[in-house]
């Protein structure tokens, strides 16, 4: 009995993981001399097969 439970339960958990969306973030500001560096997405979270972009921005950190 208690393996039978242990294969369903394993066998739900490998079903949740395969089914739920996979996603990462990553957005970075990084300050180079006067320079403030900020990389990241277009759109976050990042979904696996979705069409996304990649931003980068560098502002003059002495003007704002």
């Amino acid at each position: 009995m208690l393996r039978a439970t242990l294969r369903a339960l394993g066998a739900l958990i490998l079903l949740g993981a395969l089914l739920a969306p996979l996603t990462a973030s990553a957005h970075e500001e990084v300050n180079v001399g006067k320079y403030t560096l900020e990389i990241g997405w277009v759109n976050e979270p990042v979904l696996l097969g979705e069409s996304n972009g990649v931003f980068l921005s560098v502002v003059n950190s002495e003007t704002g």
